[in-house]
């Protein structure tokens, strides 16, 4: 068996995954103080089951795990994954190639596998069992285990001879074949007292025996009477079930004529009943269409009240219409005559506007100063008189547009009117 490689992660100072494959040839590791030689030592102590952190200069177990540095975060699981060749089956096994692998979680939790399947801490154990790789062996001698050895008592360093010799294994078996034998001791004195009480209830129970005897002999000869009874019990019951039967043969053919002549009224009353449902249906469907014919003879009569009176309305607006129109047209006519009488006033103030102004340059050159000012105060007379009348015009211009305005507005009311009466008449 060799040691063919070792996988390291996270375990004390190695924080990265780091394989360590162990080549023919190579007999040792060597470098400076610190470098991590005595890491390696213990990451195998430790992968083979070491559980005391002080043999691997810890105070506590989740010391192993690395701690981290200025520049680099603690981690949270340390693992050790340890690999052997056991082609030649050194090792009690069927596997060529052995590999043990042990986590630790700074929580607490920890985990054993061998070649990937969960395992205890005891299979490992005895796996390498008086292998010289055991939790106590002496094939990995770390710092100041040689003065322990050479300080030992003499029952500890027989320990020590045992297991180099490969003793150790069959001295525990033989402790534990011992522990066996002390407990069927053990279980030998329980069953001679059960044997010594048992004797002292043997007599009570030979008496219960005959008893029993007795009580299965009056249980037998019971039995047989009970069984007479019963065949008798059940001859009677024969007797009684064939009379019943034909009995009920009997009621059942009068049951059966029953039936053909219930099935014959049922049949009858079915029909009853289906006329009379379809009668049902009828009638509903007849007062159906008589309230149908109600409800629109009372439309139809709400609606013929409504036309005459909206013919009555529309008849009164038309009428109503007629006259304002009739009194629009009366009025414009006369407000045509107001501004013809207008215009011919406009019309002679604008002749006699031409006539002072004809007879002012003709006495002009002789009376300017002393006419001035009396045709001044005419010519603004007329000038007012003149501003009044364009005024009036203008405001009976205005007043005829809004009533032809109006009387357009008028008109097509009168038309949407008349429009409606004759729908009305057509409907």
């Amino acid at each position: 068996m060799k040691l063919k490689s070792l996988e390291i992660s996270g375990f004390k100072s190695f924080a990265d995954k780091t394989m360590i494959e162990l080549m023919p040839g190579m007999t040792g590791i060597i470098g400076p103080n610190g470098s991590g030689k005595s890491n390696i030592i213990e990451a195998i102590q430790w992968v083979m089951g070491e559980q005391s952190a002080k043999d691997l200069r810890g105070t506590k177990m989740s010391d192993v795990i690395f701690g981290g540095t200025d520049k680099r975060g603690a981690l949270n699981r340390a693992e050790v994954s340890i690999t052997f060749d056991n082609s030649d089956h050194y090792v009690q096994s069927d596997f060529n190639e052995i590999r043990i692998t042990r986590k630790l979680y700074r929580s607490g939790e920890s985990s054993y596998q061998i070649n990937g399947i969960e395992s205890r801490l005891r299979d490992i154990h005895e796996l390498f069992m008086d292998t010289g790789l055991g939790r106590e062996s002496f094939s990995i001698i770390s710092q100041g285990r040689v003065e322990s050895i050479f300080n030992a008592k003499p029952e500890e360093r027989r320990g020590i001879i045992e297991e180099v010799a490969g003793v150790y294994k069959y001295k525990q078996n033989k402790d534990k074949a011992q522990k066996e034998l002390t407990q069927t001791s053990d279980n030998l004195s329980r069953v001679a007292d059960i044997i010594y009480e048992i004797k002292n209830r043997v007599d009570p129970l030979a008496q219960q025996a005959a008893e029993a005897t007795d009580y299965l002999a009056q249980k037998e000869r019971f039995d047989t009477l009970d069984k007479a009874r019963l065949a008798l019990s059940i001859h009677d019951l024969n007797n009684q079930i064939a009379k019943a039967t034909q009995e009920v043969e009997e009621h059942d053919k009068r049951v059966n004529q029953t039936k053909v002549a219930l099935d014959v009224i049922n049949k009858e009353l079915s029909d009853k009943r289906q006329e009379r449902t379809s009668a049902q249906i009828l009638r509903d469907e007849l007062q159906k269409n008589i309230l149908d014919c109600t409800q629109k003879r009372e439309r139809l009569i709400g609606a013929k009240n409504l036309s005459v009176q909206q013919i009555s309305t529309l008849k009164r607006d038309i009428l109503s219409a007629q006259t304002q129109n009739l009194d629009l047209k009366n009025r414009l006519h006369q407000l045509d005559k107001q501004i013809n009488d207008l215009m011919e006033q406009k019309s002679n103030l604008q002749f006699s506007k031409t006539n002072v102004q004809t007879k002012i340059a003709q006495f002009d050159t002789t009376l300017q100063i002393e006419l001035q000012q009396g045709l001044q105060e005419k010519i603004d007379t007329n000038r007012h008189e003149y501003i009044r009348t364009m005024q009036d015009i203008a405001t009976l211009n205005n007043t005829r547009k809004n009533d032809e305005k109006l009387l357009n507005q008028l008109k097509n009311r009168q038309n949407i009117l008349n429009a409606r009466i004759d729908e009305e008449r057509k409907n």
